[in-house]
């Protein structure tokens, strides 16, 4: 039977870089060991590689003996595992999984793993901590690189006239510094401005749909409340208990 690795676990037995495994299972002496996105650990070509990276044959064996006991059926985490549990056969997930049952529950966590993470990243854009990559790439690296072409394009060919200008007038080392601090402030000011308002709008939308998602909750809350007693009130009154029977 298959002992199935990570990469990672591997590296850190060999004491190398999970990079130096993962290319030696895409390229290398593993990549005849490698099932998805893990490694059978007893695979010959893998205990071969460790034995090479001064792995002793002992610790190999403590460790291919151990992967059950540290990972054990429906335990796989790897989150890149999941792109290839559809290409599975049912002999590989009884494999790595021991029964369907199993491997249902791990799907059914992973999924409220992701719907976890999601929500949190939600409520953190929401609350101003977190922007999107779009917002980002917009408005944020959008200005910064339009204010790289300016300084590279106009304000070389800007202060080099106006230098010399003021030189040819007998201006002082003073003046010209003072005149490319101008020159440079008037690129860098509207460029921090876009900037700021771009930022302070995006915090406003966020502080807005955070107020109108907790007053939607409040009323979605409130009419279940009002519905319950509703069906409270037209519940038909508890029969009578019928009286005993005199002896």
């Amino acid at each position: 039977m298959r002992r199935l690795t990570s990469f990672a676990e591997l590296a850190r037995l060999a004491d190398i870089t999970r990079q130096s495994v993962s290319e030696a299972a895409r390229v290398g002496p593993l990549r005849e060991a490698v099932h998805g996105r893990r490694i059978d650990a007893e695979h010959p070509a893998v205990r071969e590689y460790l034995l090479r990276h001064g792995v002793s044959e002992r610790a190999i064996d403590d460790f291919t003996r151990d992967i059950d006991a540290r990972r054990g059926p429906g335990t796989e985490v790897d989150a890149d595992d999941f792109e290839t549990y559809a290409d599975l056969t049912f002999r590989e997930v009884f494999e790595r999984f021991g029964t369907l049952e199993r491997f249902a529950a791990h799907l059914d966590a992973y999924k409220v793993y992701e719907q976890v993470i999601g929500q949190r990243l939600k409520n953190e854009e929401l609350s101003g901590k977190l922007i999107s990559r779009e917002f980002v790439q917009t408005f944020v690296f959008g200005p910064l690189e339009e204010l790289s072409q300016r300084l590279l394009r106009d304000h070389p060919k800007n202060t080099a006239r106006q230098i010399f200008e003021l030189f040819t007038a007998g201006g002082s080392a003073e003046e010209a510094e003072q005149l490319i601090r101008v020159d440079v402030s008037s690129h860098l000011v509207p460029a921090q401005r876009k900037v700021a308002t771009a930022l302070r709008k995006k915090a406003a939308e966020a502080a807005a749909q955070a107020r109108a998602d907790a007053e939607t909750a409040e009323r979605e809350a409130s009419e279940g409340a009002d519905a319950s007693q509703k069906r409270d009130a037209e519940k038909p009154p508890a029969k009578r208990a019928r009286k005993k029977r005199s002896s």
